[in-house]
């Protein structure tokens, strides 16, 4: 009888983790997804879905972006090529959910150099939000100022930050090795009252010494 028992209470869990919904899928549920692209790579790359290519007005730009377009939602597989060539760099799995939107960065030539964040549009009405996230393959750790106050330390690749409140106005970027009191690159830039900011970078190797890094900036 207990063996009897047991079996019955096993068939009962089972049933029940058949039943538990996955969360790495996303179903399509007809309405878009909005999927910004930003390329930190040494290549200019277009994005296609099913041999469609998504970003029909202008190609990705090393340290360019698309902005965010309108996709399918759900769970599909997306393909990222170098423009002008029909060989496909690598294909990643993207779960977009739907009326949200969404960055993926791709910071090299294979799926895992390439992730995927969630964004959360919320402005501010008295000054700009800058948020900054590591996409320099090979650097390291780095860290960011904003007008020589540090917004980020010691963030490894693929780590992105939160907002932080700055001011409006000409503002001066510079991103540091971690550990290091020389910018490794600087950028001076516009802020506008109410945009919100990205900042992220790209990493060119040299023959001897750390990478090169260049900054790039997406606004909203």
């Amino acid at each position: 009888m207990k063996v009897r028992h047991l079996f019955f209470l096993i068939a009962i869990i089972a049933g029940f983790s058949s039943c538990k919904p996955s969360y790495d899928v996303v179903p399509a549920t007809g309405l878009p997804s909005y999927l910004n692209v930003i390329n930190s790579t040494q290549d200019t790359i277009n994005i296609f879905l099913n041999g469609t290519r998504q970003n029909n007005t202008t190609t990705i730009f090393p340290l360019g972006n698309t902005n965010y377009l309108n996709v399918a939602s759900g769970t599909n597989n997306f393909d990222f090529r170098r423009n002008g060539s029909p060989v496909m760099l690598f294909s990643k799995t993207l779960a977009l959910k739907d009326t949200t939107y969404q960055t993926v960065f791709v910071c090299g030539e294979s799926a895992d150099k390439a992730f995927i964040t969630r964004d959360t549009l919320k402005s501010s009405t008295i000054g700009a939000r800058v948020r900054f996230v590591n996409t320099a393959d090979g650097a390291g750790s780095l860290d960011l100022s904003i007008n020589d106050v540090f917004t980020a330390r010691g963030f490894a690749f693929q780590k992105l930050g939160g907002y932080a409140d700055v001011a409006a106005g000409t503002t001066s970027l510079k991103v540091y090795y971690t550990g290091t009191t020389i910018p490794a690159a600087t950028k001076t830039v516009a802020l506008t009252t109410g945009s919100l900011y990205t900042v992220y970078v790209k990493a060119t190797s040299v023959a001897t010494g750390k990478p090169i890094i260049t900054i790039g900036l997406f606004g909203k």
